[in-house]
């Protein structure tokens, strides 16, 4: 049973479905299910429908859950924990789940293949789009976030501000790159 009624216009994906004429890729689908819903002005982001966002936080380290939870409770964001991968894609596919804030390293299914197995599951129409905020260990893990389809990443260790960004961010309908990682402005020459 879903945990809120999201009101989101879905007319391109039901033509789609419904008349096999209507052309419409892949590409086109992930399109419309994650980046084009934030620019359609009939679409209300899930986590706005009931004023609560339901994030889902996926580690099987317990001092790091609750320092993210911590870092993110409160009246307009609901969490939930998973220990494992597998639990993590039974409580998504319940439905509900806004985002999914993962850790790169879970188990013997980690963030990378949880990011993959809910992209695949969007891609055959099997559940709607959640986004992903993964968290990384080191700078050398960022090309296996951008592969697995995360909509954006955090390099620990973890500070409120950022964390809170990206989460406001990733809800909001956007992806989220972590600044930390941009390079320097370097200016040679005299001005």
């Amino acid at each position: 049973m879903p945990r809120h009624a999201a009101a989101s216009d879905h007319s391109a994906r039901s033509k789609a479905i419904a008349n096999p004429s209507f052309s419409l890729t892949l590409a086109d689908y992930l399109r419309l299910g994650r980046k084009a819903k934030s620019r359609n002005a009939d679409y209300l982001p899930p986590c706005y429908a009931d004023s609560v966002a339901y994030v889902l936080i996926a580690s099987d380290v317990p001092s790091l859950r609750q320092e993210l939870r911590a870092m993110l409770e409160g009246p307009d964001i609901e969490i939930e924990e998973a220990v494992s991968g597998p639990e993590v894609l039974e409580i998504v596919r319940e439905g509900g789940v806004d985002l999914v804030v993962t850790d790169l390293q879970i188990r013997s299914m980690g963030g990378m293949a949880i990011c993959l197995e809910l992209r695949h599951d969007e891609s055959y129409l099997l559940g709607d789009p959640v986004s992903v905020l993964m968290l990384l260990d080191r700078r050398a893990d960022v090309f296996l976030a951008r592969r697995s389809g995360a909509d954006g990443f955090l390099v620990k260790p973890l500070d409120p501000q950022r964390v809170r960004a990206a989460v406001r961010t990733l809800l909001s309908g956007e992806e989220y790159d972590d600044e930390y990682l941009r390079p320097a402005t370097v200016r040679a020459g005299n001005e």
